[in-house]
């Protein structure tokens, strides 16, 4: 039997061929495979579309999609792929179903600059491939960013070190991707992958089952599927796993700082937590269990949080109740959860998107009122696989690089002013890690300073005119 490819495909109920895929899921390694239903490799698209299976079985086993959502010889998959930028798209709406990539669409993006390009649809993923923007200050992007927002949630991204999450967003949402720049430094900007698939008023109609008989279901050649479960309980949806695409190797010559080894335990169950009991607390992987606000309606004035500590925290939210947003925005009560840099807060009734966070770091989710309205709160459940600490290598005699280009054997200090010398990286941690690779002045912080990994092996001057 072989696979559906790429390529021209007949969809069921059409009168002629069109333009369309297959769609694809997360693969065991990470990256994206061809979809099959939560059964096994065996149950494709290729097998859907023997027979009436579609009809038969294509809405009950699914794997992020079902097979009538993913195949499109059962009437799903993608049917249109585009290429978008914001400097050619800025200010249109694009509606499902549909594919493709989106950039900022400049190998440098402009000064001064605010563009941005909704996405309508259901089910909406987002996959950043490069993400290159002035990094923040104090944890917070407020000079250049990129900003997801959907519906009153909106998540603010900058920096380089490291790519957004990549997220999907149940329902039929509209995803507005913008770009805001200031008038200073600038960056490479960023692109990603996306897929929506159509929302309720343009989905196509399926196919309906032959009323004169019902054939029989042939079984698989390599494989029986499992018995269909009855037709009044429909298995849970399971949340895709984010996966994020590998970092971009450095374009500096300096070995890059090894990454914290992750440990393989697995996650053992820490009950339920609750903001009410355990606010202000951290709780370390491997570890997964339920996380709650601890209160039947939360109270008004109040600031909770708990740190969950790990690596690859997982967070699927099972209910959610706060106040409304203000014009979009969550103003009076909300829940964020704020990972290294990036904060997302969420409010209304909605439940936010499930998502992992790869990497190893602390996920802090934090709880604010104010004085008026309450509503029921929120629950969710996590996991967090455990991260060994790192123990550093001793530090061999260092001293900061000095350079001779324009200045008389000066100090190094980054591009951004005499100011931001390796005492100034040095005298907050994350520093390094935040603005480190960020500012050039023929070295990066990472390359000059000591206390972020670089720095000369002498007191010896280094002058760059040598050959």
């Amino acid at each position: 039997m072989q696979r559906l490819t790429l390529g021209a495909v007949l969809l069921l109920g059409s009168a002629s061929a069109q333009q369309c895929r297959d769609r694809q899921i997360a693969g065991p390694d990470g990256g994206m495979i061809d979809w099959h239903d939560v059964d096994g490799p065996v149950y494709t698209c290729a097998y859907y579309t023997e027979e009436k299976i579609c009809a038969q079985h294509g809405d009950n086993w699914r794997n992020v999609f079902v097979a009538n959502e993913a195949c499109c010889g059962c009437g799903g998959g993608v049917t249109s792929t585009q290429t978008l930028s914001l400097r050619e798209h800025n200010g249109q709406t694009f509606t499902g179903p549909l594919s493709g990539t989106l950039s900022d669409g400049y190998d440098e993006y402009p000064r001064d600059t605010d563009l941005e390009v909704t996405l309508q649809g259901s089910n909406c993923r987002l996959q950043w491939t490069s993400f290159d923007l002035e990094s923040g200050e104090d944890g917070e992007c407020v000079y250049d960013w990129v900003m997801v927002a959907v519906g009153g949630s909106t998540w603010k991204y900058c920096d380089k070190t490291s790519l957004p999450p990549t997220t999907t967003f149940s329902g039929d949402r509209a995803v507005q991707i913008s770009l805001h720049s200031d008038r200073y430094y600038v960056g490479a900007g960023f692109e990603l992958n996306f897929a929506c698939d159509a929302g309720p008023e343009t989905q196509p109609p399926q196919t309906p089952e032959p009323t004169t008989a019902t054939p029989l279901t042939p079984e698989p050649t390599t494989a029986t599927p499992l018995t269909p479960e009855p037709t009044t309980a429909t298995p849970l949806t399971p949340e895709p796993t984010t996966a994020t695409p590998p970092t971009p190797v450095p374009t500096t010559t300096t070995p890059p700082t090894p990454q914290p080894t992750v440990a393989t335990q697995e996650p053992v169950s820490s009950g339920a937590l609750t903001l009410r009991e355990h606010t202000g607390e951290t709780f370390t992987g491997p570890l997964s269990g339920t996380l709650s606000d601890g209160y039947g309606e939360y109270p008004s004035n109040t600031d909770l949080e708990v740190t969950l500590q790990g690596s690859n925290c997982r967070l699927q939210w099972t209910s959610f109740d706060f106040e409304a947003a203000k014009d979009g925005e969550c103003v009076w009560d909300w829940v964020m959860v704020t990972v290294g840099i990036s904060s997302v807060k969420y409010c209304g009734d909605a439940l936010p998107p499930t998502t992992t966070f790869s990497g190893v770091g602390p996920v802090v989710i934090s709880l604010h009122s104010d004085a008026y309205v309450q509503g029921a709160g929120f629950e969710l459940n996590f996991e967090c696989g455990g991260a060994e600490v790192e123990t550093p290598e001793p530090v061999a005699t260092c001293a900061d690089l000095r350079t001779a280009v324009g200045f008389a054997a000066s100090t190094w200090y980054d591009a951004g002013g005499e100011q931001y010398t390796c005492a100034w990286y040095e005298a907050r941690a994350t520093r390094c890690s935040e603005f480190g690779s960020g500012y050039r002045r023929v070295f990066t912080a990472s390359e000059a300073c000591c206390v972020c990994g670089g720095g000369a092996a002498s007191s010896d001057a280094v002058d760059l005119r040598q050959p």
